[in-house]
């Protein structure tokens, strides 16, 4: 008897319930809890029903249409940021990011510098002040100040 009562435990009122919160903004996971379900019960739902699922897409698309709407808004009345965000996602071939490069290759920074030439010469420095530097971890554990022994 369990089995069934969970079949229906997914009414039609709660999946309508569902679909309104979706076309409001709300997240599967968030919309599943306020009607009473788990998430999986949703899930299966969807995987099992097309006509569902479709309904489903279709509910999000429309809380998608209402921020697009107010991106569109703000873009025409000057928000800088909304109109590139605009543009760039709704024509990419024409607009988009050109700082968005890739790089290829690789950077050696060494220049033969040990991490013992550097502080000697911080030591160096240091002692012009009058100060001297305390002994870095590396020194004395048998490594030339490149983590290599």
């Amino acid at each position: 008897m369990k089995r069934a009562e969970r079949a229906y435990k997914f009414t039609t009122r709660k999946r309508q319930e569902y679909l309104k919160l979706l076309s409001e903004g709300s997240r599967r996971v968030a919309a599943a809890e306020a009607v009473g379900v788990k998430r999986q019960t949703v899930s299966n739902h969807i995987a099992a029903d097309p006509e569902f699922a479709a309904a489903v897409d279709e509910a999000e698309m429309a809380a998608n249409q209402i921020v697009e709407y107010g991106l569109f808004q703000s873009a025409q009345a000057g928000n800088v940021s909304a109109c590139v965000f605009w543009l760039t996602n709704r024509d990419p071939d024409r607009w988009q990011d050109r700082r968005n490069l890739g790089i290829n290759g690789s950077l050696n920074l060494s220049h033969g510098i040990t991490d013992d030439k550097i502080d000697a010469e911080l030591q160096r420095l240091l002692e012009n002040r009058g100060k001297r530097i305390p002994e870095t971890a590396h020194e004395g554990n048998g490594q030339n100040g490149n983590g290599k022994a």
